[in-house]
């Protein structure tokens, strides 16, 4: 589907720059009929930009597709064209567009449900380009600054990954362009599971994954569980709940051991509360900790 430039223009001029570009990401891969199927948003910006809802800043992209890319080399070759296409319609350049395999080594054992992509690219506004744009070194080093006041790179990063649960996508429109994401449930039933896989007994079952905090996690659940009418106790819940784990590996038992987890998590909260637009609303760490655990910890005995 195609839509006038300018009609996109004024649907983002009053964008944060960071807002902008999320969105023309999102606009550049769904104009490809086929990445427009396949990949499902998920994360931080689903909330946000599907939803319009959080509170909680996130500065990349996420996204999610079952299987694998048909043609690797042909889908970088598209990525790469239609960001350029995009952002320069909105006076904006994306160029260094790279497309890296994670983890760049891959265990055999681990190809059939185990990692994904990572899309990098750098922006520049038209004046920057008019100046620099000779010299790609100088254009590199001169490209803007992206991300919060906590973080900030030169480089504007999209993950996916593969052999994800995707069932129950939901179709949304942005800027007249269709795009598919995770719905509500899905996106807490994948945040429990991204919990469960810090724990120290998964890194056997992958051992290429590397632990670390993620208190960000429940406090995204929590605003999820309360902001949406969200069924975790039905059995057709519960088999989501299994196959969304089972995606990944991880044991549905994990979530036994989640009252365990409290101190590993919390040292990670400082940095989500920074995140928070209004940090003074949010509560001590226990408090969404214990909601997490209090729905999950023994849902399945």
């Amino acid at each position: 589907m195609k839509l006038l430039q300018s009609e996109l223009y004024l649907g983002m001029m009053e964008l944060s720059l960071l807002d902008k570009i999320k969105r023309l990401v999102i606009v550049a891969l769904v104009t490809d009929d086929i990445l427009m199927e396949t990949l499902v948003l998920k994360g931080g910006n689903a909330l946000s930009i599907a939803y319009g809802v959080g509170n909680r800043g996130s500065v990349d992209l996420d996204f999610s597709m079952e299987q694998d890319f048909a043609d690797v080399h042909q889908t970088v070759q598209t990525i790469a064209t239609n960001l350029a296409e995009t952002f320069a319609a909105h006076q904006l350049h994306a160029f260094d567009v790279k497309v890296e395999e994670k983890p760049g080594t891959m265990p055999v054992a681990l190809r059939s449900f185990w990692g994904g992509y990572r899309i990098k690219f750098k922006v520049a506004d038209a004046a920057i380009l008019a100046r620099y744009g000779h010299d790609p070194k100088q254009l590199q080093r001169a490209s803007l600054e992206l991300g919060t006041a906590e973080f900030r790179s030169k480089s504007f990063s999209v993950d996916i990954s593969r052999y994800e649960y995707c069932g129950h996508k939901v179709a949304h429109e942005l800027d007249g362009l269709t795009y598919y994401v995770y719905p509500p449930q899905l996106l807490v039933f994948e945040k429990v599971r991204a919990i469960c896989q810090q724990m120290p007994e998964y890194v056997p079952i992958v051992p290429t994954h590397h632990p670390r905090a993620r208190a960000r996690d429940f406090y995204d659940i929590h605003s999820l569980m309360e902001g949406f009418d969200i069924d975790v106790e039905s059995a057709e819940s519960q088999d989501v709940l299994r196959q969304v784990f089972a995606a990944k590996k991880v044991p549905i038992e994990f979530l036994e051991q989640l009252a365990t987890t409290q101190h590993y998590h919390e040292v990670d909260f400082p940095a989500v509360r920074s995140t928070v637009t209004d940090p003074s609303s949010t509560q001590p760490f226990a408090f969404y900790f214990d909601y997490v655990v209090s729905r999950f910890g023994q849902l399945l005995r």
